[in-house]
């Protein structure tokens, strides 16, 4: 490539389309010469990828041993500088396999993650299921206490769960999350405690808590804490005995209360798919 002159292509997967229009509309003014596809003249490629074999198996066509693969960073970068700026090593995408065994060693380089929560994926299925479920046991024993103070406490424990899940490897040393951001010196010492001993005894207490249980036994009662009930289908005959319950209490309170069945079983369905009890009360 010695000798041409910069031509970027922005790849456009991953990149907000309002964000997208926007960076092409500022390298316009600042002169910086963009293509609108992938030719052998394209100097230098700008994606939200994570890893290198994405690109590729985007752009099959890609010289990817001759061309430079960066990230967002470096082009944001030359736009505040008004020119291409050269490539530095930590402006280069990595292929998988060198950021795992990097990884699985050093520090994660805060370039891997995104600085906003929106900017990152946080898939239902990742690799570090285990010390995400003991975080959200600290958010939640932190909400279900309701005191001030707790509220920002359970803030930390979901942003660190957050960034866990966007995390592409899973973590097995404790220096894989430092200096990450949201990622807390409390969370960092229950990572910890599960990485080396199996398990938070901080976690583990909260979990055989007298109070927790109680509060469990209060959420199970009110419908809460069983998606399978929640999930199964409902007979009318079902419903309409429900019904026959709190006609026969709000009579007591109110004598001449009318309670009607809504929803689907006020028309011709037998069944409800999901648990929709409706009762309206006049």
């Amino acid at each position: 490539m010695a000798g041409k002159s910069p031509i970027i292509l922005l790849m456009p997967q991953k990149i907000q389309k309002q964000r997208l229009k926007d960076m092409k509309a500022s390298a316009k003014k600042k002169n910086i010469v963009l293509a609108e596809s992938y030719s052998s003249d394209v100097t230098h490629i700008v994606t939200e990828y994570t890893y290198r074999e994405q690109v590729i198996k985007t752009l099959p066509d890609v010289d990817a041993e001759n061309i430079k693969i960066v990230g967002i960073s470096w082009f944001t970068s030359c736009l505040k500088s008004g020119s291409v700026l050269p490539v530095e090593d930590h402006h280069r995408l990595q292929s998988s396999c060198d950021s795992m065994n990097k990884n699985n060693k050093e520090e994660i380089p805060k370039s891997l993650i995104p600085e906003y929560a929106c900017q990152r994926s946080t898939p239902l299925k990742h690799h570090n299921e285990k010390l995400t479920k003991a975080l959200e046991i600290l958010q939640m024993n932190a909400e279900m206490r309701n005191v001030d103070e707790d509220y920002s406490r359970a803030l930390a424990f979901r942003r660190a769960s957050c960034v866990l899940k966007s995390l592409p490897f899973k973590v097995t040393n404790i220096g894989q999350v430092k200096g990450l951001k949201d990622m807390g010196r409390h969370c960092k010492q229950v990572i910890k405690d599960i990485l080396e001993e199996g398990s938070s005894k901080e976690v583990d207490d909260i979990i055989n808590s007298e109070w927790i249980q109680k509060m469990k036994l209060l959420f199970s009662f009110v419908g809460l804490a069983f998606h399978d009930d929640l999930m199964s289908p409902v007979t009318k005959s079902e419903a309409e005995n429900v019904v026959e319950i709190i006609r026969s209490e709000a009579e007591q309170i109110l004598p001449g209360v009318i309670v009607k069945l809504t929803g689907g079983f006020s028309r011709i369905y037998q069944f409800q798919q999901k648990v929709r009890k409706k009762y309206l009360i006049i």
